[in-house]
């Protein structure tokens, strides 16, 4: 484990100086026409003028030419793809530094199977220097990558620009393993990724697994596993991560969060997070540990949060500034739990949880509110609200729509906060009633709701019915005892009302009259035909 450590500490050392030094080493070049990519063995060919401008001009997947010689999984001795700009600790260190435009198209099916190597991607490292060390506008779709330090779907080192990039698949290394980028010091923008993240060590993201740049407009769905520094966005946060989000579900052993890890110094801002989180140490709905001058700032979260010890449903343990967030999902845990904040030993300002929801009444810093209240523009605006130093920068909008004035929106008396620009995260709602009855409220059928919604559910028996419960994706529904109750919507869930034929009072007593009436004749019927076999002359 120390050699590893030793390891990654060069690995970044080695990346940091290079992008550093680069522009000052390498001539400017004039810009020349662009090369065209149309099949693999085009796309191979890059690492021969890792300095050029290339444009990819159709997708790519396994019946593209090349494929089998150069992508797939008996490609170059069964390791696969062989990635575009090599690091290789000790050896070489040959970075892609020219522009790469996918124009949108896809690149499918890529194989790595590269598990004792680092820098493990599309592109293994790229740096950026005059305007060269982008790769944009590209989708790497059905990918299933493996290596050691540094594995990203797009790139496994950045110091350039990553922008309009998607990635979906199962990535898989050891430590700084992230969706899209392993290890980040430049720029990660409007950038997603769908699947799975794996890692068997530290610093594990949806997007990024360590990121000392900026990510920006970025969003991760899927889940993400690893043992410590575990974000649903990002692993370990040194730099800047700003209108993102993160659906993905996490699971880790420390320092783990919905949306960041570890927060070591870095910033997060206008960010969200929806997926479950699980895990033993300072584990937290956004973030598992903010730490020293770090900032969690404009955020919310609303999964729920099961940890052992340090679980919030916002911040695990916060020793930085958390202020403007709130969180309503439910929280669990032995020790130094919160509904907002498991454990604070700095500022917390301007912060709420839904203590319904959250199941939790305390909270190491912030304000706890009902769900009525949490619903309200009032709780976030009127400054005499307990907890509420200054109103949030907030305003109503209308069931579908945003207003982009300000940094927070509110369907009021129906939605929770939600940042504007983001009611486009929906999730679908099915309901559907068993024979006997129907849901009056919000009717039948599937519905698209806005992630943090709350619902009302009412359930309507027919004439000689009666309602029994809600079945099906529940964990959120208030009462599933109660046919009039709500749901709040954290994902694509599916309910059922149960209905039961009644059976009146009039119906019981006269089933128990017709008990007693044939017990009564029975007993008659036994007992003539008990004396009539008595033998004469004796008496009972």
């Amino acid at each position: 484990m120390i050699e590893k450590k030793k390891l990654a500490c060069s690995l970044f050392s080695m990346v940091v100086i290079f992008s550093l030094a680069l522009p000052l080493l390498s001539p400017v070049v004039e810009a020349s026409p662009a090369t065209e990519i149309r099949d693999w063995y085009e796309l191979h060919a890059i690492r021969y003028d890792l300095a050029g401008h290339y444009v990819l001009m159709n997708d790519l997947d396994a019946t593209t030419a090349g494929y089998e010689e150069v992508a797939g999984m008996a490609a170059n001795e069964s390791k696969g793809w062989d990635p575009i700009g090599v690091y290789e600790e000790g050896k070489s260190f040959a970075p892609f530094v020219g522009i790469f435009d996918g124009q949108g198209y896809e690149i499918r099916d890529l194989v790595i199977a590269r598990a004792e190597e680092m820098a493990v991607g599309l592109f293994g490292a790229v740096v950026g220097w005059d305007e060269g060390g982008v790769v944009e506008n590209v989708h790497v779709v059905n990918a299933n990558f493996a290596g050691d330090i540094g594995v990203g779907g797009l790139v496994g080192l950045n110091g350039g620009t990553v922008s309009n990039c998607h990635s979906s698949g199962n990535m898989t290394g050891d430590s700084r393993v992230g969706g899209v980028v392993g290890l980040n010091i430049n720029t990660v923008t409007n950038c997603s990724f769908e699947g799975i993240v794996t890692g068997y060590s530290i610093l594990v993201g949806g997007l990024v697994g360590y990121n000392t740049g900026n990510v920006s407009s970025a969003s991760s769905g899927g889940s993400v596993v690893g043992e410590r520094g575990v974000g649903g966005l990002v692993g370990l946060n040194e730099g800047t991560v700003r209108d993102s989000g993160a659906e993905s579900g996490v699971t880790g052993d420390e320092f783990v969060g919905g949306l960041v890890g570890h927060n070591q110094g870095g910033t997060v801002g206008n960010c969200y997070a929806s997926g479950n989180v699980t895990g033993d140490l300072r584990v937290g709905g956004a973030v598992g540990y903010n730490d020293y001058e770090s900032t969690v700032a404009r955020s919310y979260a609303s999964g729920s949060v099961a940890g052992d010890n340090l679980a919030g449903g916002l911040v695990g343990y916060n020793l930085g500034t958390v202020r403007n967030s709130y969180s309503s999902g439910s929280v669990s845990g032995n020790s130094s739990i919160g509904g907002l904040v498991g454990g604070n030993e700095d500022i917390v300002r301007n912060c709420f949880w839904d203590e319904e929801r959250s199941n939790m009444e305390m909270s190491d810093g912030g304000s706890g509110k009902t769900t009525a209240e949490m619903i309200s523009i009032a709780t976030f605006t009127d400054t005499k609200t307990a907890g509420l130093d200054a109103p949030w920068d907030i305003t109503t909008v209308a069931h579908g729509e945003t207003d982009g004035a300000y940094t927070w929106n509110i369907v009021d008396g129906e939605s929770y906060p939600f940042l504007s620009g983001k009611q486009f995260i929906t999730h679908n709602l099915t309901i559907s009633s068993t024979v006997g009855g129907s849901v009056a409220v919000p009717g039948e059928g599937t519905y698209s709701s806005l992630a943090g919604e709350i619902v009302i559910l009412a359930g309507d028996p027919d004439a000689g019915y009666r309602f029994v419960n809600w079945t099906g994706d529940v964990d959120t529904v208030g009462d599933v005892n109660d046919r009039e109750t709500s749901i709040t919507i954290q994902g694509n869930y599916v309910v059922t009302a149960n209905f039961e034929r009644e059976v009146s009072e009039a119906v019981i007593l006269g089933i128990v009259a017709a008990v007693i009436v044939v017990g009564l004749v029975v007993f008659f019927v036994l007992r003539r035909r008990g004396r009539a076999a008595w033998p004469k002359g004796r008496s009972v």
